[in-house]
This record gives structure tokens, C-alpha cells and sequence, in this order.
């Protein structure tokens, strides 16, 4: 009887330990599927979920080795009662809720300690011990900020992660890109093209149109709807753009970097440039000297 007992037990345990191992192969398998960029402390969100199923792959190989090896030997017997202690459980339950409803309020360390607390007296009610003198609960509240002090300054300081920040991080990204949408790709391909025809001085919207594969009144729409602007706007503000680099950084000049820009007159380029500049383009390219 001993025998067959000690046989259904090693089984048991064989499970246990193979249910461990399936249970870290699904966790790292998960893990895989994380992102691994770095967050503002190095460290990325698939870390913790690698640690965890590598604990519990080690954990599962040692139980199944153990317990091919002769089983589980030599344990103590438990302290608690035969069955389940209702008093503790409600201890331990009460602690891990207001853990979780009052840290925002308390903060981490005052929190963990108050589940700490409640905790312990609900596992020293489970052995008959429960002690409610104030001495207890002043030693306890004592032990509990002594251990949850040092792992809140582990992640804040030690791995530099502070869940505020990150949370308010967040918060910035989010608002940017609900007031700078991404620009579509049609459009971000149009400014390409018009940047890379601006000595065109034949440019009509229906190329850039085409190009992108859009009629006229298309384009123009997205691009207000993008940029603000009108495409002709925006194709005039890159020509005064690049024909101020070309002043400033060239001796090219003046009537070629007008043609580079898409202006066979010069008169008129000089003309169009005070206007947007409040500066002649010699006027310009002295301030610059």
C-alpha cells in the first residue's frame, strides 16, 4: 500500500513539475511576441515576462528531476491547519485590496507595508498565533516599510523607471499625435516630388497629382487638410527656403539661384523673395556675411 502510495505521489509530482515547464514554455512564448525596445529605463517590457518563464523552466526541471530521483523527501510537516483558514484568507485578501485601492493615495511604501501587516496577521491566525496587541502592529508596520523601502528605490533609482514619468511621457505622445497626425504617405510622396522639382519653372499641380496617383482636386484637399496650406503655398515656401540656403552658404549668382529655385526672372524672383522675406535676395545674402 506504502508503495503503490509512494508511486501515485512521484506521478503527481512528475505532472506538477512537466505542468511547470509547459507553463514556462507558454510564458516565454508570449515573451516572444513583446516588444523589446528599451523604455526610459533600459529596460523593455518583454524583460520581466523572460525572467519569470526562466524561473519557472528551472523550477519545473528541478521538480521533475526530483521527483524521478525518489520524489519530494524529507519535507516538514505544514504548520497551518488540515483545512483552509477562512479568518487568514481574509486577512490576507483585505491586505492585497487595499494594496491595490490605496497606493495611488499612500503611495508604494505606506501600501506594501499595510499589506504587509494584514498579511502577517492573517498567517498568524491561521497557526492560532494572531496577535492584536498595538506592539504587533507597530513591529509589523516597522518590518513592512523596512522591505518595501528599498525595492521602491531599486526601480526608481536603481532601473531609473519612474511610473509617473513614463505614464505622463505617454500622455505628451499621445496628445501630438492627435494635433500632428502622421501625413499621409500621397501626400508626404507630393512635398518629395515638389522639393525635388523646384527649378521646374513649367510645375503644375496635375504632375504632382499624377505622380501620386490623385486627381488635382484630391491633392489639394489633403494637402489643406494635412498642412494647412495650399500646395502652391507650400511649393513657395521651399523655393524661398532653398534660394535662402543657396544665398547664404553660395557665391552663386543671384539670377541662378532664382533659375535653381524655378525663377527665369530674375526681377520677379527678387520681387517675390522681398516679399516673403522682407529682404532683397543681395539684401539677404549680406546680412548673412
Amino acid at each position: 500500500m506504502t508503495q503503490q502510495h509512494s508511486s501515485r505521489s512521484k506521478l503527481l509530482q512528475t505532472l506538477l513539475g512537466l505542468g511547470i515547464v509547459v507553463l514556462a514554455g507558454g510564458l516565454a512564448w508570449g515573451a516572444s511576441s513583446v516588444s523589446s525596445e528599451a523604455g526610459y529605463g533600459g529596460v523593455g517590457p518583454n524583460f520581466l515576462p523572460w525572467v519569470v518563464s526562466a524561473a519557472l523552466l528551472v523550477c519545473g526541471v528541478l521538480c521533475v528531476a526530483h521527483a524521478l530521483t525518489g520524489g519530494f523527501r524529507e519535507l516538514e510537516e505544514g504548520s497551518g491547519d488540515e483545512r483552509a483558514h477562512w479568518k487568514g484568507f481574509i486577512w490576507v485578501s483585505a491586505g492585497l485590496l487595499l494594496n491595490a485601492m490605496l497606493i495611488t493615495t499612500l503611495g508604494f511604501i505606506l501600501s506594501c507595508a499595510l499589506c504587509f501587516v494584514l498579511s502577517v496577521r492573517g498567517f498568524k491566525s491561521s497557526e492560532g498565533e494572531l496577535d492584536l496587541r498595538l506592539q504587533a502592529w507597530i513591529k509589523d508596520s516597522a518590518i513592512g516599510i523596512a522591505v518595501a523601502a528599498p525595492v521602491y528605490w531599486m526601480f526608481t533609482q536603481l532601473l531609473a523607471i519612474n511610473l509617473l514619468e513614463q505614464v505622463l511621457l505617454r500622455r505628451m505622445e499621445a496628445i501630438n499625435e492627435s494635433l500632428n497626425p502622421p501625413l499621409d504617405n500621397r501626400v508626404r510622396d507630393a512635398c518629395q516630388y515638389i522639393s525635388d522639382h523646384l527649378a521646374d519653372s513649367q510645375f503644375d499641380i496635375a504632375s504632382v497629382a499624377q505622380h501620386v496617383c490623385l486627381s488635382p482636386s484630391r491633392l489639394s484637399h489633403l494637402f489643406r487638410q494635412q498642412l494647412g496650406v495650399s500646395v502652391l503655398s507650400w511649393r513657395e515656401d521651399q523655393r524661398i527656403s532653398q534660394a535662402k540656403l543657396l544665398l547664404s552658404t553660395t557665391r552663386m549668382p543671384i539670377a541662378t539661384v532664382g533659375r535653381n529655385v524655378g525663377f527665369e526672372d530674375q526681377l520677379y524672383f527678387s520681387r517675390v523673395f522681398k516679399k516673403c522675406t522682407g529682404a532683397s535676395p543681395s539684401e539677404f545674402r549680406a546680412g548673412c556675411e
